[in-house]
């Protein structure tokens, strides 16, 4: 009889290799029963520009989504809004986490994030 093995573990990825979006943000722990307007909805009182939940193949939100904004000052203000508020589902009322969203960036990308901070930090230096 053949040893089952569990699937290896998805990598964690290091904080300094994560982008921040600066017109997005993620919001999870969405009742089920929330489509898209809802979510909308969710921001009123700021400047949304579009929201999406994000679904199952067989049409079934995960239970969360993403709000994207005009700019960052926008995102900024709604998360400071919107984070730690209730909303009603139905099952009761649930608590929303409402985060700024991240990217993995490619290597390259990472390069270029780096370089770029060097040639910032040598030209402080030379100031």
């Amino acid at each position: 009889r053949p040893i089952r093995r569990p699937p290896p573990r998805k990598q964690q990825v290091a904080k300094e290799e994560r982008v921040y979006s600066k017109t997005t943000l993620f919001v999870a722990n969405l009742p089920f029963s929330t489509d898209d307007e809802q979510l909308k909805e969710i921001f009123v009182g700021t400047n949304i520009k579009d929201a999406h939940v994000v679904r199952t193949r067989n049409g079934r939100s995960r239970g969360y989504g993403f709000a994207e904004f005009h700019n960052e000052d926008d995102q900024i203000k709604a998360e400071q809004m919107k984070h730690g508020i209730e909303v009603d589902g139905l099952k009761g009322k649930r608590i929303i986490s409402v985060t700024k969203s991240t990217s993995v960036s490619s290597p390259q990308h990472l390069q270029q994030l780096q370089q770029q901070q060097l040639e910032q930090n040598n030209d402080n230096i030379q100031q």
